[in-house]
């Protein structure tokens, strides 16, 4: 009776041992299709993260390369406007284009003409009106107005 009660108890247990490792196996495998589910969405989240990051780049550097190209267009016809009065001034003819209405004499009118170094010419006060008798056939730039 002994030996039957080992053996029923030793088939029990093997028993209960099988039936454990099947449990067990079919958890893990569960929880193993599960993990991979979650690891997708993890990844697929990750990619995500990662375009929305190369997008917002991208587009701030498209906004930074246009507010650039603007503030050189600005800066450009800033120096426009600036090399166009300097050459004016140089060559004395801003004061005309300053005057007030009616022709009158600008404030600004002790900018002068003349003739060049080597050569006859008197100085002629710009006044907007021409004067050809006054320029000279001197050496350097000659305005002619």
């Amino acid at each position: 009776m002994q030996g039957m009660q080992d053996y029923t108890q030793g088939q029990a247990s093997q028993e209960f041992a099988n039936a454990f490792g099947r449990n067990t196996a079919t958890q893990t495998n569960i929880y193993n299709r599960l993990k991979g589910i979650a690891d997708m969405g993890l990844s697929a989240t990750g990619t995500t993260a990662n375009a929305a990051t190369s997008a917002g780049q991208t587009i701030g550097s498209a906004q930074i390369g246009a507010a650039n190209a603007e503030a050189a267009g600005i800066t450009g016809q800033a120096k426009a406007y600036g090399n166009t009065l300097q050459g004016m001034a140089n060559y004395g003819t801003l004061p005309m284009y300053m005057g007030g209405p009616g022709g009158q004499q600008s404030p600004y009118s002790a900018f002068y003409v003349g003739g060049g170094g080597g050569g006859g010419g008197a100085a002629m006060p710009i006044t907007g009106a021409a004067r050809p008798d006054y320029m000279g056939g001197g050496q350097g730039l000659q305005l002619k107005l």
